[in-house]
C-alpha cells in the first residue's frame, strides 16, 4: 500500500480548499471597497462564482475528464438544468 494517494487527496482537498477561499475574498473586496461600479461589481461576483463553481467540481467532487466522470457532469449538468427551470417556473408564477 503506497501512502501517495492519501498525500494527493489531502493536496488536493488543501488546493481547492485555498482557492474557494480566495475566490470567496475577492468579490467582498470587490463590494466592499466601493471603487468599482454596481456592473462591474456584478461581473466579478459572476466571474468568481462561475470559477468557485468549477473548483468545486475539480476539488472536491474529484470530476476530470475521466469517462465516468463525464458521466457524473452529466448527471450534475441535468439536476443544474432542472433547477434552473423550476426557479423560473416558480419567479415567474409569483405574480
Amino acid at each position: 500500500m503506497t501512502t501517495e494517494a492519501p498525500k494527493r487527496s489531502c493536496r488536493d482537498l488543501l488546493i481547492g480548499f485555498g482557492l474557494a477561499v480566495v475566490l470567496t475574498v475577492i468579490p467582498f473586496a470587490a463590494v466592499i471597497s466601493g471603487r468599482l461600479s454596481s456592473q462591474v461589481a456584478y461581473g466579478v461576483i459572476a466571474f468568481c462564482a462561475l470559477v468557485q463553481v468549477l473548483v468545486h467540481l475539480r476539488y472536491f467532487f474529484r470530476l476530470d475528464r475521466m469517462a465516468a466522470a463525464r458521466e457524473s457532469l452529466a448527471v450534475l449538468a441535468f439536476a443544474a438544468v432542472l433547477i434552473l427551470i423550476m426557479s423560473v417556473y416558480y419567479t415567474m408564477t409569483l405574480n
